[in-house]
C-alpha cells in the first residue's frame, strides 16, 4: 500500500513539473513572438521584406543564442549511469547596438507611383527598440508612414525543459522536446532538440586534472504558419569538481536560422493588394565563450553560467540528478 501510494505520489509530481516546464515554455516563447500589444506578424505586414528582415534580425540573434545556452554544466561524461531531468532557463541580455538598425524601404518607394519617395534608408527601432520612425511622405493628407515600435525589451527570457542520459563509452545524449500544441490565436507550436556530449579525455595518453568533453546540438522550434527557427551549437568544455562544486567553461561556435511567413498589406495611401512574404534570416550568432558553477545536493541540481558573445546569456539551471 505504502509503496503504490509512493508511486502515485511521483507520477503527480512528474506530471506537475511536465506541467510547469510546458508552461514557461509556451509562455516563453509567446513573450517574445508577440512582444506586447501586437503580434510580430502585426509588427511586419505593412512594410515587406527588406524592412522586416531588418527589423527581426536581433530577434533572430537572441532567441537563437537562448536555445543554444545551458547546454552542458559539466565536461564529466565518465561511462557509467548519469540522469539528469530539469529545467534550463536563459536570458539573452539585449546590447544597446540591437534596438536600432537603418531601415530599407525602397519596396514601399517603388509602390508609390508619382509621390515623392520616403527617406531611405532611415533609423528606426528594431524589435527590441522602442518607438518607431515617424517618416513624412507627400502634402497629402496622411500620407506619413509611422513605422512599428519595438518592445523595449532590455531581456529575453526562454524556458526550456532538459533531459540528459549517459553514458554509454564516454557518450551522453541531450534531449529538449515539446509535443505539438494548439496555442489560441498564435497557431501550432513545437520544439525539438537533440544533442551529443563526448568525453575527449579518454582518448589521450595520460589522464588530465581536469575533464574535458566536446558537444554538438541541433534544435527547431515551430510556431505553425509565421515561424520556423533552428539553432546549431558544436564546442567543447572543461570542467573541475571539488566535491559537490563543479566549476566548468567552454567555447563553441552557434548558428541561428528563422523562416518568417506573413502577409503584406501596404499601408494607404499605396494600394491596399496583399502579398504573401517569405524569407530565410540568419541571426549574428558565430562564438561565444562561456563559464559557470554547479551544485549538486543529494539529487538536487542548480547551475548558473554566463556566455560572453555578440550576444550575451545568463543561464539558469534547475534539475534532479543522479
Amino acid at each position: 500500500m505504502l509503496t503504490t501510494h509512493l508511486r502515485c505520489r511521483r507520477q503527480l509530481v512528474e506530471k506537475k513539473l511536465l506541467q510547469i516546464f510546458i508552461g514557461l515554455t509556451v509562455f516563453s516563447f509567446l513573450c517574445v513572438s508577440a512582444g506586447s500589444a501586437q503580434s510580430l506578424e502585426e509588427r511586419l505586414n505593412k512594410f515587406g521584406k527588406k524592412f522586416g528582415s531588418g527589423y527581426v534580425n536581433p530577434f533572430v540573434t537572441a532567441f537563437g543564442a537562448n536555445l543554444n545556452s545551458g547546454l552542458y554544466h559539466s565536461a564529466d561524461v565518465e561511462t557509467g549511469i548519469d540522469v539528469y531531468v530539469g529545467a534550463k532557463f536563459t536570458f539573452a541580455l539585449i546590447p544597446a547596438s540591437a534596438q536600432e538598425f537603418d531601415a530599407d524601404l525602397s519596396e514601399l518607394n517603388s509602390l508609390r507611383g508619382a509621390l515623392p519617395p520616403y527617406q531611405t534608408p532611415v533609423k528606426t527601432a528594431t524589435f527590441f527598440g522602442n518607438k518607431g520612425t515617424k517618416v513624412p511622405g507627400s502634402i497629402l493628407p496622411g500620407d506619413t508612414l509611422q513605422l512599428p515600435n519595438g518592445t523595449n525589451l532590455k531581456a529575453v527570457p526562454v524556458a526550456v525543459p532538459h533531459i540528459m542520459l549517459g553514458n554509454i563509452f564516454g557518450t551522453r545524449m541531450m534531449l529538449r522536446y515539446l509535443p505539438a500544441m494548439k496555442i489560441d490565436k498564435y497557431g501550432e507550436l513545437s520544439f525539438m532538440g537533440i544533442g551529443f556530449q563526448h568525453n575527449v579525455g579518454q582518448w589521450l595518453p595520460a589522464p588530465l586534472p581536469f575533464d574535458w568533453s566536446a558537444h554538438v546540438m541541433y534544435q527547431n522550434m515551430k510556431i505553425k504558419p509565421v515561424v520556423e527557427a533552428t539553432a546549431f551549437s558544436l564546442g567543447t568544455e572543461i570542467s573541475k569538481t571539488f566535491m559537490f562544486a563543479t566549476i566548468y567553461g567552454g567555447v563553441a561556435y552557434e548558428s541561428a536560422t528563422m523562416n518568417f511567413k506573413f502577409n503584406w498589406t501596404p499601408p494607404p495611401p499605396l494600394t491596399q493588394t496583399p502579398k504573401e512574404v517569405k524569407f530565410d534570416l540568419s541571426g549574428d550568432n558565430t562564438m561565444r565563450l562561456t563559464a559557470g558553477f554547479a551544485l549538486k545536493l543529494l539529487f538536487f541540481h542548480i547551475s548558473a553560467d554566463y556566455s560572453y558573445a555578440k550576444q550575451p546569456v545568463a543561464t539558469l539551471g534547475l534539475g534532479i540528478a543522479i
